[in-house]
């Protein structure tokens, strides 16, 4: 049966390189023939093909079946993994993913997007001679115990984090290997201990517009062990204590917020942060969090413990951060782009339609508008990282499918 399926995906494939060339799309711009999505619950779950719906091995599997499966189909070629229909989370139960790329047949390069949650008391993903991509929303919800992660490195991978967030109950991501952590977007979230626990050898890199958060009064409650944090960009440690808290936050000064920008505590403008929490009368919450805007890295960290002996309600209101940065969205074959108003003189504004191989397959530059419409006629069908960036710069980036 397996042997009919790849006849007839390398037949629709065949078909597809045919059409392309007769109109002029060059054969490695076609979108990757290894794009799955894995969907299903209570332990019955299935992998398909995006391009086709194929389903890879056989469905309602045990979800370590599924990922082998299509480490099986993927063949050591790089390839784009979706948990879930792009809705609800994929719950993989108390279950682990590992990617072991150990054995005669490894994994390429992997990128993965969606959600995926799991109450493990081990980690949701396991990284064992693989290397993989983030743009996924990552949740480990084990509340009973230390040790568990929502992502874990046991050998010698490169575990990159782009996008989405990755949270733990006790650690977000553990590293206890040779294996490289880079950090470069998206946030890292613990809700007790630390959000990056490094044991190992490997380098543990915070760039770009990286954010970690966990609970604590300093950057070493948020990361333990070593670490860079590269001078000069947007990443961010943030560390809260779990205090009633100020509605502003200034840097240096405030006792209920650790931010860290730079190894050097740059002076940061305190307009540039806003730290808003309301609370009801006799100490019930309503709504509270981190609302962070530093240059183009923007966004809400919900955060958890406060207390008060107050009655007193503060009168602050959540930023909807979403204003701050660029709004991305594709309907069809129409990309459309909302710049904030703070942007909207940039004349250096241009937004890039990345393939899964991490390939710039088509850019454009944006007029400054508020909205912005291109048509994506000359590139397949498929999956894409849209990315806005000033200057060079990213400013926002987002996964997308062209149809």
């Amino acid at each position: 049966m397996k042997e009919v399926k790849n006849k007839i995906r390398g037949t629709l494939l065949g078909i597809a390189v045919i059409l392309c060339f007769a109109q002029g799309v060059k054969a490695q711009d076609l979108p990757l023939p290894n794009d799955y999505i894995i969907t299903g619950s209570a332990g019955a779950f299935t992998a398909s093909l995006r391009t086709t719906g194929l389903v890879i091995g056989a469905p309602d599997q045990p979800i370590q079946t599924v990922i082998d499966a299509v480490r099986a189909d993927a063949a050591g070629n790089g390839c784009h993994i979706q948990f879930g229909s792009g809705t609800a989370p994929l719950d993989i139960g108390g279950n682990t993913i590992t990617f072991d790329g150990c054995g005669w047949m490894g994994w390429g390069p992997i990128t993965l997007t969606g959600r995926v949650t799991s109450s493990s008391p081990a980690s949701v993903i396991n990284l064992l001679c693989a290397s993989i991509n983030s743009w996924a929303d990552v949740t480990n919800t084990y509340t009973e115990g230390h040790g568990s992660a929502a992502i874990r490195n046991t050998s010698a991978g490169t575990l990159t984090i782009s996008g989405g967030s990755v949270s733990g109950s006790y650690t977000a991501v553990y590293n206890e290997s040779a294996g490289a952590v880079i950090i470069r977007g998206g946030r890292v979230l613990a809700r007790e201990g630390r959000a990056v626990y490094n044991t190992g050898t490997g380098a543990v890199t915070l760039t770009e517009e990286g954010v970690v958060f966990a609970y604590g009064t300093n950057a070493g409650d948020v990361i333990y062990g070593d670490y860079t944090q590269t001078e000069g960009l947007l990443s961010m440690i943030i560390a809260w204590n779990q205090a009633a808290g100020n509605t502003s936050y200034t840097h240096l000064s405030s006792t209920d917020l650790f931010v860290r920008i730079n190894p050097d505590h740059r002076p940061l403008a305190s307009a540039n942060w806003v730290l808003n929490i309301e609370l009801l009368p006799g100490g019930s919450r309503e709504s509270h969090g981190i609302a962070y805007a530093l240059g183009s890295n923007t966004g809400f960290i919900e955060i958890e413990g406060v207390t008060t002996s107050s009655t007193s309600v503060l009168a602050s209101s959540l930023v909807n951060v979403n204003s701050l940065s660029p709004v991305i969205s594709v309907r069809g074959r129409t990309l459309n782009v909302r710049i904030p108003a703070s942007q909207q003189s940039s004349p250096a504004l241009q937004i890039h339609m990345i393939d899964m191989r991490g390939r710039t397959v088509s850019n454009f530059n944006i007029s400054g508008d508020i909205n912005n419409s291109f048509q994506l006629t000359k590139i397949p069908a498929g999956r894409y990282i849209a990315e806005v960036k000033n200057a060079g710069k990213r400013m926002s980036s987002t996964p997308v499918t062209v149809r």
